[in-house]
């Protein structure tokens, strides 16, 4: 008995790589070929689900199977849109120990696969995953440093990899298909972005999942593809919706760091959506409008905070959370009235409790040149605040001030030529800058209070690094580097 199991364990293949293909007849050879060049090929068992196709995609997919015993070709009627359905359909096919999903316009890297299994049988992880790399043009992204900053595959819980959680995308990803089974997981059917019901869940559920630091797979753009319009098509912001609201119910059962991984999932893809969903009619947008609100209620008002990417994405979601359809449909505009409140900048009406979702983002202000015509010093900079309307249209009024001089002189406003941000313009008497050096300040006063930052430079080898004026003398004014040797990560004031 126990070496008839035996036999049955070694028959059995180690890995089924399920291919869903609907009308991909001109990839689906390159990426049948990709597998064939693996070393493990012979113990994979290849299962290409044509969904529907109207092309030579069933053609290509019986080639290689009359070629190869071990590829084999599933034909039915198109189950999208999205891949779901053909990746169900070869799923319950499968009989691998671990399970890949490869779309056909992708291909894998010479021995990418072979890369994967090893790191699983080395970890025993029920999720191992390996870099991406885009094609034919590279494109970066936000998950790429979990990779980078790795020597070896690597078995990490996901809040130590956090960013990998938004590659939720399965084909450089080889899963134990009895973790699969245990949790119950499947695709969702009939939608984009289906493939974060298995993906996510999965990272989050598993103790531990190993990352493999070399490519093993490369992702086709492709213009018309499904990642590829995201905001063209109506009914992507509903399917987006849908995995949310899946999504959310995995709150309860993770730790406290598990739903922040999650909350940065849920806040960072859907923000754009949510964004332009108030350019949806009216009656679809106030649909999404409520059933976001359900959900990111439920969401830390921190992880959206951190996620997002604009002051504007983050009055989008404080909008549906209170519940304020007007304030929703203005979202996108410019912020134009802005408030301070324990030193920090919001925008809007001034209030008792601030919200934090309306946190403006940092004051940028440099000194871009000074210039002493007879016994007048004029200065001259440039000032925004990230997420706003320029300066100069905001309810504000400019000072810069000198810290260590006692000055502080009211300024003149104007667009920059590129009328992207605000030009500042002083004029003093030389003389009432006491010699030395002072750090100049941009003060801006709002109605309930003032906020300065101090000014960097904007280019140049001095980049991002504070400024200090000197003053020598009656003709004899210039802007420094305050520390020359300081490492800085930005225009952003400390």
């Amino acid at each position: 008995m126990l070496s008839r199991t035996l036999a049955a364990l070694r028959r059995r293949p180690a890995v089924t790589v399920v291919i869903p293909a609907f009308d991909v007849a001109e990839y689906l050879g390159e990426c049948l070929g990709s597998l064939v060049v693996q070393e493990i090929f012979d113990r994979c068992e290849i299962i290409v689900v044509d969904d529907g196709s109207t092309d030579e995609t069933a053609h290509v997919a019986q080639a290689f199977a009359v070629q190869y015993p071990n590829v084999s070709v599933v034909s039915q009627a198109n189950q999208g849109p999205g891949p779901g359905g053909a990746r169900n359909a070869g799923l319950a096919l499968a009989t691998g120990a671990y399970v890949m999903f490869l779309d056909g316009d992708d291909r894998l890297v010479p021995g990418g696969l072979d890369l994967l299994h090893r790191a699983a049988q080395e970890t025993g992880d029920a999720l191992v995953v390996g870099a991406m790399r885009s094609f034919p043009e590279t494109k970066h992204y936000p998950w790429d440093a979990v990779f980078t900053e790795l020597a070896a595959p690597t078995s990490l819980p996901i809040e130590d990899a956090a960013a990998a959680v938004h590659n939720s995308a399965p084909g450089n990803k080889l899963i134990k298909r009895s973790a699969l089974q245990k949790y119950g997981l499947s695709f969702a059917v009939g939608i984009h972005h289906q493939d974060t019901y298995v993906t996510v869940p999965l990272m989050l559920r598993s103790p531990t999942v190993t990352f493999v630091p070399d490519v093993v797979q490369l992702y086709r753009r492709r213009a018309g593809s499904i990642m590829d319009a995201h905001f063209e098509r109506e009914q992507n912001f509903f399917d987006h919706l849908q995995v949310v609201e899946h999504l959310v119910g995995l709150r309860p059962e993770l730790t406290p760091e598990r739903q922040a991984v999650l909350d940065a999932f849920l806040a960072r893809s859907m923000q754009g959506f949510l964004l332009r969903g108030a350019q949806l009619d009216e009656q679809r947008a106030r649909e999404l409008f409520t059933r976001c609100g359900a959900v990111y209620r439920q969401v830390s008002t921190e992880a959206i905070f951190s996620a997002t990417r604009t002051l504007q994405h983050r009055l989008a979601y404080s909008a549906v959370i209170r519940g304020d359809w007007d304030d929703y449909v203005t979202a996108s505009e410019p912020v134009r009235s802005v408030w301070a409140h324990d030193g920090v900048l919001y925008a809007g009406q001034p209030a008792d409790e601030p919200d934090p979702l309306a946190r403006a983002g940092a004051v940028i202000a440099t000194v871009d040149d000074v210039e002493v015509t007879g016994d007048r010093a004029v200065l001259r900079g440039t000032v925004r605040i990230k997420g706003t309307a320029p300066v100069h249209e905001l309810n504000v009024s400019v000072s810069l001030r000198l810290k260590g001089a006692a000055l502080a002189l009211p300024a003149e406003l104007r667009p920059t030529d590129d009328r992207k941000s605000t030009a500042w313009q002083v004029s003093t008497a030389h003389v009432s800058i006491p010699p030395g050096t002072h750090d100049p300040r941009v003060v801006l006063d709002t109605p309930t209070g003032a906020i300065s930052a101090g000014t960097r430079f904007s280019s140049g080898p001095s980049r991002g690094q504070r400024q200090t004026l000197r003053c020598a003398g009656d003709s004899l004014l210039e802007i420094l580097p305050k520390e020359p040797q300081a490492a800085t990560s930005g225009l952003v004031d400390a």
